[in-house]
């Protein structure tokens, strides 16, 4: 949008030569100097828009895992993402050893679910499993960085 400022700029100082040109009789002149700036402006506004086309991604479509590390379980979540949209979630978990992975089928489920609705991690935490809930929300944000790049 800065070219398009510069041109506008470029516009007035333009219309105000004319002004003054055609006060002192010299409006032919000042006739051409307009004609010389609108392609400019006409150019920058379709860089503009241009680049307004190649910035609708949002994401790099592709599947994205990441792992985590909790003191009762490996929690490992994968995000598939389209250009514009999480498309689908899996969270798999694994008790570590000596100890009871905390997360079920039905909150790995609830959580999955709540990423999808919310395209992110701005979830509620699942009461009895707030540790791993963190720790999949943590994950969420750090593959949506990782779609974003």
């Amino acid at each position: 949008m800065t070219s398009v400022t510069i041109s506008s700029d470029a516009v007035k100082e333009a219309v105000d030569e004319i002004l003054a040109d055609a006060q002192a009789g010299e409006k032919a002149e000042a006739e051409e100097e307009v004609v010389e700036e609108s392609p400019v402006e006409e150019t920058a506004v379709e860089e503009s828009t241009s680049t307004d086309e190649t910035a609708t991604a949002k994401y790099v479509p592709d599947e994205y895992t990441v792992t985590k590390e909790t003191p009762f379980s490996t929690i490992v979540v994968k995000l598939t993402f389209s250009k514009d949209a999480i498309t689908d979630a899996v969270i798999t978990s694994e008790a570590v050893e000596g100890s009871q992975d905390m997360l079920t089928d039905e909150t790995r489920k609830a959580l999955a679910d709540g990423i999808l609705a919310a395209q992110g991690s701005d979830i509620d935490a699942i009461t009895s499993v707030t540790i791993s809930s963190d720790a999949v929300k943590e994950a969420v944000d750090e593959l949506m960085a990782k779609a974003r790049s």
